[in-house]
């Protein structure tokens, strides 16, 4: 839940500059006086507090979009949304979206948004992860997600055959150079 105050800035001692935290956040993270807070500077020189001490999942800016019956072009603007807002990890939830709905969503945002990357997707849920860097991927998740892939490749060529189309040879051959691609990432960035 995001919430919005204004603060006043305030000079003491002549050169320092300083302005009061809210106190409902203070005690929500159970912080007391002299408790250490990193300030990080976005690139629109937003500040963002994070105590120090947080689990990496808290300093990691995750957001989550949930839907009833939510068009593919409203989820991909959430997504660019959030993205300028700073979040790294963005999760759809949305069990009534059509699959080819959910294909369109992540094939948008991993073309429109740099380093946009799947780590989590089955029939009701898509996440994306930012990568700044190779390290914000885990091995063992980018193997675990490898897995998944060709899984997921598997499964559709159980459910085609007997039915092979050319749009069917196209979207497995989309989904073969996807896999190939991360894999090549994953090799790319290992220590």
């Amino acid at each position: 839940m995001q919430s919005k105050s204004s603060r006043r800035i305030q000079l003491t001692g002549g050169s320092t500059y300083i302005i009061s935290l809210p106190k409902s956040w203070v005690r929500q993270l159970s912080l007391n006086p002299g408790d250490e807070v990193e300030i990080v500077q976005d690139n629109n020189f937003r500040l963002l507090l994070v105590p120090k001490g947080l689990p990496q999942d808290v300093k990691q800016n995750r957001a989550t979009i949930t839907c009833e019956n939510l068009r593919p072009t409203f989820a991909v603007r959430e997504f660019i949304a959030y993205y300028m807002a700073g979040f790294m990890v963005v999760s759809l939830l949305c069990p009534k979206m059509k699959a080819e709905d959910r294909a369109l969503v992540k094939d948008t945002v991993r073309k429109r948004l740099l380093g946009a990357e799947v780590i989590e997707e089955d029939m009701s849920t898509l996440t994306v992860q930012f990568l700044v860097n190779e390290k914000d991927l885990p091995v063992s998740r980018a193997i675990n997600r490898a897995a998944v892939i060709t899984q997921n490749m598997f499964k559709d060529t159980l459910d085609a055959s007997g039915t092979v189309t050319g749009k069917w040879l196209r979207k497995f051959k989309k989904g073969t150079t996807k896999w190939i691609d991360f894999i090549f990432t994953l090799r790319d960035n290992l220590p």
